[in-house]
Parts: structure tokens; C-alpha cells; sequence
């Protein structure tokens, strides 16, 4: 059993004002006796889905944060489904995983959902989750999003939550070669504004967002795992027209631009031009509380 893993997932439910930590902590500790015992797969109520866990890999993953939290990332989660409720209609959902993102959104009616995720037997998995739900506005893209269209080296760690392009010379061995394609081909191909765009790409950020062009200057908001290169980020979107990062709040409506004041959530860019559209739905932005 990973210590650090623990200590994270306990760290985790802790953090999490949005759940009751008393009962996800009794979760957590029947999640561990599941995982011992080795009985998957299983399905877990995930909002208004269902998630497939196949074994202990997912279990050690987004299916542990699923069982014990349910929406685990609450603030960034609700926003978007509120988003698509009222306000936009599509999303893009780079770096999707096994699916939970893309289950959120797709349960919103007239939301459309393009979801990309290059790693063969994690695709396998997102693709099972949105068909065992029956989403049929949900679009599966098995490539990376990258400045261009071309092959990338990707590490391969099958069920793993933190796969990753690596640089040809990466020493592990463990790596795979996938197609990538550029957002802004992408949409163009296909006549998609990425109204509302999330990523989780685990360092690669710069690059996604350099394959945006000037569809970056179309999106609405954005929510970005920053996990290097975070002052060419930063330049990328403020020249975009975006403000943030900002940090949500979703219980009260609230864009807080001190970390310390909202949650542990992936960071949101908001363009100036829809800032004022969140406002009029009771929606504040301040620097701190």
C-alpha cells in the first residue's frame, strides 16, 4: 500500500468543504478493502452516470476519488455543468481520462463533448464509460492535443491517471508513440467553437494551448492543470484576452484570485468578453475574501 497515497486521498477528503469528510473517510477505508480484496469490476453512482472500474489501477485513481467524494473537483465540475445548462454549448475536454469530465457535461441536454485522450487502453476505458451510459453527444478523439498535427512519444502506464508526453529520449521504457492533432485544425475541420475548454495534461500545457492559434481568442473559459512552464501560460492567455487564473468557489458563486481563499482545483481563465455574462448571473470576481 502507497503511503503517499494515502496520505494524499486522506489530505484530499479533508480539503473538501463540498462532502460530508466524516463519510468519505468510512468510504475510503471500505474503498482499501475493496482494492485488498481484489473485487472488481464494480460500478459507481457518479452524479447522474454510472463509472466502470475495471481493477486496481483505476481503483487507485479517479475511481478512489469517485467512491469516496463523488464530483470530486464539486466547484469546477458544477460550474460546467451550469455553463452548459445556461450559457454554452460545447466543451472540449483535453486529456479526458477515463471520462468523468465528459460524463458531467454530457448529462447536461444539447451539450456537445469532444473528448481527447491519446493512451489506447485508457481511450478503451472513457469509450466504455460514455457508452455504458448511453451518451451519444459525447465525441471520442483517441490522439493528443499539440501545436501540430504529427507523432508524439507518450509514456505507457496503462489505467494510470498521470500517463504523459515525454521527450524521445526519455529513459523509461515504457513509452508508446501516439498521433496529436491541433485544436485549432481540429475545429476548424470541423466548424467547433471550444466554448468552454478544459485540460489535464500533466506538464504539456504550453504546448496545447500553442496549437490553440487564434481559437484560444474564442473560447469563453478555460480550466488548466498549470503544471510548468506557468508564466508562458499565463503570457498565452492574458494575450488571448483572458483574466485569471482565478480560483472557484461554486457554492458561492465566487472567482477568488488568491489560491488560499477557494479551493485546490485546476485554476480558470475567463475571456473579458464573458466575464461580464457571469456577472449578470450572480457571479463575483475579487481578489480575496
Amino acid at each position: 500500500m502507497n503511503v503517499s497515497n494515502i496520505y494524499k486521498s486522506i489530505r484530499s477528503i479533508s480539503r473538501n468543504e463540498n462532502i460530508n469528510r466524516v463519510s468519505a473517510l468510512s468510504k475510503y477505508i471500505a474503498w482499501q478493502a475493496q482494492k485488498a480484496s481484489n473485487r472488481f469490476p464494480c460500478i459507481l453512482p457518479f452524479s447522474e452516470s454510472e463509472l466502470v472500474v475495471h481493477n486496481k489501477e483505476i481503483a487507485n485513481g479517479v475511481g478512489g476519488l469517485v467512491k469516496c467524494q463523488g464530483m470530486y473537483d464539486y466547484n469546477n465540475m458544477g460550474l460546467i455543468k451550469e455553463l452548459l445548462q445556461h450559457h454554452l454549448h460545447v466543451l472540449i475536454d483535453i486529456g479526458a481520462n477515463v471520462g468523468t469530465y465528459a460524463l458531467i457535461a454530457s448529462e447536461v441536454n444539447g451539450a456537445q463533448i469532444y473528448a481527447f485522450e491519446p493512451h489506447p487502453f485508457t481511450f478503451e476505458l472513457l469509450s466504455e464509460n460514455i457508452q455504458h451510459n448511453n451518451r451519444s453527444n459525447v465525441q471520442l478523439v483517441n490522439k493528443a492535443v499539440a501545436a501540430n498535427n504529427t507523432k508524439l512519444q507518450f509514456t505507457n502506464m496503462p489505467g494510470s491517471s498521470v500517463n504523459k508526453i515525454v521527450d524521445a529520449n526519455h529513459p523509461n521504457n515504457k513509452i508508446i508513440e501516439v498521433d496529436s492533432v491541433s485544436l485549432d485544425a481540429f475545429c476548424e475541420e470541423r466548424g467547433i467553437v471550444p466554448e468552454i475548454v478544459k485540460i489535464d495534461v500533466e506538464g504539456f500545457e504550453k504546448d496545447v494551448l500553442s496549437g490553440f492559434g487564434a481559437m484560444l481568442n474564442k473560447a469563453k473559459i478555460c480550466f488548466v492543470e498549470i503544471s510548468e512552464s506557468r508564466d508562458e501560460i499565463l503570457s498565452q492567455f492574458e494575450k488571448a484576452g483572458f483574466f485569471g487564473p482565478y480560483y472557484h468557489n461554486f457554492r458561492k458563486r465566487t472567482f477568488f484570485k488568491n489560491k488560499a481563499d477557494a479551493s485546490f482545483e485546476d485554476p480558470v481563465f475567463v475571456h473579458n468578453s464573458f466575464k461580464s455574462v457571469l456577472e449578470k448571473s450572480d457571479f463575483k470576481f475579487v481578489e480575496s475574501c
